[in-house]
């Protein structure tokens, strides 16, 4: 599965380096969000560093010009990542500042998976309404209103940060008291291997590539549920560990050893072959492992593994049109991956 492809998905090769997921990943309390983001700032700028410092000694290797080119394109990206997180930061220190001192991260700036232009989701310790009130009455009017979702089953508020520019996805706390149980078996998975992060990267920019293709208003899984979709794969298909039956986290003490341990290249090549076969026949996607088949008439189905509700299933054309899509860029790529490891 080629370098190529990686980088036309948007992750940079420096991100595999484990330091730049290693002060997100078993943090000690998720009431910690400051510090997170602080710590991924601190990650990501060290993690630039040290790719730049690489990139001089190769390129003193006499390395190709399409090398160097893709690794400007690399650096360009990083760099943009470091801005948005130092922006992103910022529009939650004066959220938590001037508004909600309660506030807290949530998705994917909580896990250490934001990329540039990620959701910057928040969940409120005020209700909505007394949070769209003190941004109004506040010195400075340091937020927007850019939308009050009220008539939807989890209510939002969308605030744009004026200085940043940043819009925050705000819920309240208590609408989706599930949100942070989320954020811990994401951080749970991530943590067991350098590899699940970019591998995790990775599926998350094939899911926003195909975003307009997979509604979510049509039924189709989102960008959770995908990701709940490739831990299954890490743990059923390619038995990296199991997942308990109560939490559907893994288990520390069924973790095997892999060898040798695939490449994140490999392990999303394996999960597009997953998603590729879901015509072929029924198939349940539940980490706590108590369903085996998706309701009747569905094909494929994935299980919220913290409540331990179907959050998704879809009938078959459904199935058929995501399979589709799985199977184009594995096509799409298996003419690119021998020059891309002939060129490493």
């Amino acid at each position: 599965f080629g370098s190529s492809r990686l980088v036309g998905l948007g992750v940079s090769r420096s991100e595999r380096r484990p330091q730049r997921r290693s002060a997100l990943c078993g943090l000690p309390s998720p009431h910690l969000q400051i510090a997170v983001m602080v710590a991924a700032l601190s990650g990501y700028a060290s993690g630039a560093s040290s790719s730049g410092s690489e990139d001089e000694g190769s390129s003193s290797d006499g390395e190709s010009a399409r090398s160097r080119s893709r690794r400007s394109r690399s650096s360009r990206r990083s760099s943009g990542l470091a801005d948005f997180d130092r922006r992103a930061a910022a529009a939650f220190a004066a959220l938590h500042r001037r508004l909600d001192p309660g506030a807290r991260l949530h998705g994917s700036c909580a896990c250490g998976l934001a990329v540039e232009g990620s959701d910057v989701d928040v969940l409120a310790s005020l209700p909505l309404v007394e949070l769209l009130a003190r941004s109004r009455a506040a010195a400075g009017r340091a937020f927007a209103l850019t939308e009050h979702v009220v008539a939807a089953r989890v209510p939002r508020l969308l605030l744009r940060h004026r200085r940043t520019g940043i819009e925050l996805d705000i819920v309240e706390s208590g609408r989706d008291p599930e949100a942070p149980a989320k954020d811990d078996l994401v951080r749970a998975w991530l943590a067991l291997s350098p590899e699940v992060p970019v591998f995790a990267r990775h599926l998350r920019a094939w899911v926003r590539e195909h975003r307009a293709e997979l509604p979510r208003d049509e039924g189709y899984p989102n960008s959770f549920l995908l990701l709940v979709s490739g831990f299954w794969f890490l743990s059923a298909r390619l038995g990296l560990s199991r997942s308990s039956r109560e939490t559907g986290r893994p288990e520390p003490s069924a973790c095997t050893s892999v060898s040798p341990l695939p490449s994140a290249a490999e392990m999303l090549k394996g999960w597009l072959a997953l998603l590729a076969s879901c015509p072929s026949g029924p198939l349940m996607l539940d980490m706590r492992g108590a369903l085996e088949r998706p309701p009747a008439g569905c094909l494929f189905a994935i299980v919220e593994p913290v409540s331990g509700r179907i959050a998704c299933s879809l009938h078959t054309e459904q199935a058929q049109h995501l399979a589709e899509l799985a199977r184009v860029t594995l096509r799409n790529d298996s003419g690119r991956e021998e020059p891309a490891s002939a060129e490493q």
